[in-house]
């Protein structure tokens, strides 16, 4: 009977939070509101720079793009990711619209999107370029590249939530075979602001993010900075580790995230060593153990430099625990 009755409890209150449910409730809707004179979205590769004062029009125009598309809220969007501007403008700009973005890298979903329509529920599926099957493109609604010219110029309010579900976000597991975690906006809220505060998070941060929006970690660094008021350049060149260090250099970034892969190849494989990076402030590593020998070499490389292991977790919102520094 108690368990009946806290059922009843939490859908009484869910019913009433609907009702109710303000702007606020919306953390795409939070963060575009919280974007600053720093605010720069930048493709490391290409150049290709997205303003302060243009970054928060174009997350409002791609969901209001998605919405004239004829989707509704709450409903699904497969996303094939890759680390560029128009993925992060999608990604953002579904959730501010009130729909569910379902990040995915691109790759898995050119070879098995209509497994993961049928897994996900997604309505629709976007990429940058298109997909090529002919059968799928007849049946669900495929969207690619910049979408409606009309609808990224409206300046619509974010949509007010009548779920909490924000996101789902795909994780393997132990097994492999993707499965997807109900990430609400809530969850993103809490989480987010905490990591704020954790990494003591300043509005002038640039964070070098490698790691795609499809993986919570790659999404959750996106999220913190821009939420703060900061900067996020997104470089795909990681199997040319000089050059993702010289864009570090380069634009100034304060925030270098990676999984212990990442910091392997950069002690082994890498001039890191001999280029300075004047303006970091932090190193942030989750996704696995990282020996303690190499978090003491890249300490020892940059004593300037923060350097914080993290536990992270895609059911509980990305990163939920880390070590202080100092320890």
């Amino acid at each position: 009977m108690f368990a009946r009755s806290r059922a009843s409890l939490r859908r009484n209150f869910l019913r009433k939070r609907n009702v109710t449910a303000t702007v606020e409730d919306n953390f795409a809707g939070r963060l575009v509101k919280r974007l600053g004179p720093c605010s720069h979205l930048i493709d490391a590769a290409t150049g290709v720079t997205v303003l302060p004062e243009d970054l928060p029009r174009l997350i409002m125009g791609f969901g209001a793009s998605l919405r004239s598309a004829g989707l509704g809220k709450g409903d699904r969007l497969l996303i094939g990711c890759s680390l560029s501007p128009s993925c992060t403008l999608v990604y953002l700009g579904a959730m501010y619209a009130g729909l569910v973005p379902v990040p995915v890298d691109d790759r898995t979903v050119r070879a098995s999107a209509a497994m993961l329509l049928e897994a996900t529920g997604a309505k629709a599926v976007w990429t940058e370029t298109g997909l090529r099957d002919e059968t799928l493109k007849k049946s669900i609604l495929c969207l690619h590249g910049e979408l409606d010219k009309d609808a990224l110029e409206m300046m619509a309010p974010a949509a007010c939530v009548d779920s909490d579900l924000a996101a789902l976000m795909a994780t393997s597991g132990s097994t492999g075979v993707p499965r997807f975690v109900m990430v609400s906006h809530r969850n993103l809220i809490a989480n987010t602001e905490a990591i704020v505060r954790s990494q003591r998070l300043a509005g002038d941060e640039t964070a070098m993010l490698i790691l795609p929006p499809s993986y919570c970690f790659g999404a959750s660094v996106l999220q913190s900075h821009l939420y703060q008021g900061g900067s996020v350049v997104l470089d795909r060149r990681l199997m040319f580790p000089d050059k993702v260090l010289g864009a570090t250099a380069q634009f100034g970034c304060t925030t270098f995230a990676g999984v212990p892969t990442v910091y392997n190849m950069l002690l082994r494989r890498s001039n890191l060593r001999q280029i300075t990076l004047p303006r970091l402030r932090r190193f942030l590593q989750a996704g696995g153990g990282l020996a303690s020998q190499k978090i003491s070499e890249m300490r020892a490389s940059f004593p300037t430099a923060d350097f914080y292991a993290m536990y992270g977790q895609t059911e509980a919102s990305a990163r939920i625990s880390c070590m202080e520094p100092a320890r």
